[in-house]
């Protein structure tokens, strides 16, 4: 939902308590989904499908995906300019 399209009269809840059914009413609806708004990352969410749940085995599952994910936060440097590598999974690249 966008923020700024708030229902009248409603408050915007945000990602972090917005339920995927407020976001999508039907199976194979897709959304554009903004992260970070500094870096503006975007990604193409799809709905692919609504089941009953599983109340034994409630756990997110990412069907699918395109591409390595990115690292979140650039390299930082510490007071005298050498990078904090150990902010870094092992086997990182710094460019």
């Amino acid at each position: 939902m966008d923020t700024g399209d708030a229902p009248p009269g409603g408050l915007i809840q945000g990602v972090k308590k917005t339920k995927i059914s407020q976001a999508f009413m039907n199976a194979g609806e897709t959304m554009l989904f903004l992260f970070d708004y500094g870096d503006e990352w975007r990604f193409q969410v799809e709905l692919k499908e609504i089941r009953k749940a599983d109340k034994s085995n409630l756990k997110q599952v990412i069907l699918e995906s395109i591409g390595k994910a990115p690292l979140q936060y650039p390299p930082c440097e510490d007071e005298e300019g050498a990078i904090n590598r150990a902010l870094w999974p092992p086997g990182s690249k710094i460019l």
